[in-house]
């Protein structure tokens, strides 16, 4: 009898941030937070790096998307954690959908937005909520005429634009 294989997935979710700063009431962290912010619970390099070389073992080039119960840009290692990923599935797309809470962290969207696909992140959708002015702010850094030697930035608003 031939052992079963898996066929690859489509995408594999992961979750870096579990919380938001947040509390929309169509998301499903309702069910599991009564409030927004904290007490957060952040991946680990380590279990990044265990989830990474799982997917990389399974010989699968799904595209992974950092978006589920939580803002994924709330981890200060999410740069490193793309890293991983990048490292151990270089040709699976990474993707981030983000509300960009955690972007404007150190007062530069561009730099944060910047280090995250330096680090190999592939597309950067951000939910621009209704009343809400998050990423309006990061859209107008990054319309401000780039410094030189900087590349342009490929950041779509999400459901506005899409995702292909």
């Amino acid at each position: 009898m031939k052992p079963y294989q898996q066929d690859p997935p489509f995408a594999i979710q992961i979750e870096p941030t579990e919380g938001c700063n947040f509390m929309c009431n169509f998301c499903g962290l309702q069910g599991i937070r009564e409030h927004a912010g904290g007490p957060y619970k952040f991946m680990s390099l380590a279990t990044a790096n265990l989830i990474a070389s799982s997917i990389a073992a399974a010989g699968w080039t799904a595209r992974i998307e950092a978006a589920m119960h939580g803002e994924p840009t709330l981890n200060k290692e999410l740069v490193d954690i793309i890293s991983i990923f990048r490292k151990a599935l270089p040709k699976s797309q990474l993707m981030i959908t983000s509300n960009g809470g955690g972007l404007l962290r150190g007062g530069s969207a561009v730099a944060n937005i910047q280090a995250l696909f330096v680090a190999g992140l592939n597309a950067l959708a951000l939910d621009d909520y209704d009343g809400v002015k998050i990423v309006p702010r990061i859209r107008e850094q990054l319309e401000a005429p780039p410094r030189e030697g900087a590349e342009e930035l490929l950041v779509v608003d999400y459901p506005k634009d899409g995702l292909q």
